[in-house]
């Protein structure tokens, strides 16, 4: 049996990525949540910890923080030969060793953003070099859309990290700026919210117009001579 434990945005995107077939069962202290979700599934239901010995494999979606208080209550009652594939990005299996000292434990990254993936139906799945078997394992479980690479987890937090402090740098820094010379609130978060995103995938996959090119070359050459 398949458990995903714990179901915020995260768990719901895997869940828009995963194969129709797959049976998952959601466990979450959030019960509202999880009847809406079974509801209108004939593949997802909900589980209890009486089920948790049943589990072969479990999707662990909780926050770091929570890993501790779940495995401290619970984790007496999952298998020996049970598979986690733990998915928080801030945790490295050393941190996750710790907690959970008997199965298999799988870092299972998720790149990017959880609703931007939803939204553009495009995701990434990165696991270790070494873990072939659960590579083939979790290939299965998922559509073409969630692509599959091999990548360290360090390397995943890092980028992960990486781009989120630079967005967030950017999105903070526009907004001071353009608030600070008194423009349009309503106009510059729109534009912060549409514009910028739909910039910065032009600029990556090379399909900006000729407005968008010339800021671009001349930004290049302004990062080309800083360097």
């Amino acid at each position: 049996m398949v458990i995903l434990i714990g179901y915020g945005k995260l768990a719901t995107c895997l869940l828009q990525f995963k194969q129709p077939d797959v049976h998952v069962g959601l466990y979450s202290r959030n019960k509202e949540k999880l009847k809406k979700a079974v509801s209108h599934s004939k593949v997802l239901f909900e589980v209890s910890a009486k089920e948790f010995p049943k589990a072969t494999h479990v999707w662990l979606t909780l926050p770091a923080e929570e890993y501790a208080p779940f495995f401290e209550t619970y984790g007496h009652l999952f298998s020996e030969d049970c598979v986690f594939y733990y998915f928080a990005t801030a945790m490295m299996k050393e941190d996750v060793q710790k907690l959970i000292t008997y199965g298999r434990i799988v870092p299972c990254k998720f790149v990017g953003h959880a609703d931007q993936s939803i939204k553009d139906n495009k995701a990434m799945l990165a696991l270790e070099e070494d873990d072939k078997e659960e590579f083939k394992q979790v290939k299965q479980w998922f559509l073409r859309d969630m692509k599959l690479i091999k990548a360290a987890e360090e390397e995943v937090y890092y980028i992960n990290k990486k781009v989120t402090e630079l967005a967030i740098r950017f999105a903070v820094t526009v907004k001071k700026e353009l608030q600070n010379e008194k423009e349009n609130d309503e106009i510059l978060q729109h534009s912060l919210e549409i514009t910028s995103r739909g910039v910065i995938q032009s600029y990556i996959n090379n399909t900006l117009g000729h407005f968008g090119n010339k800021i671009a070359s001349e930004v290049e050459k302004e990062v080309r001579d800083e360097n």
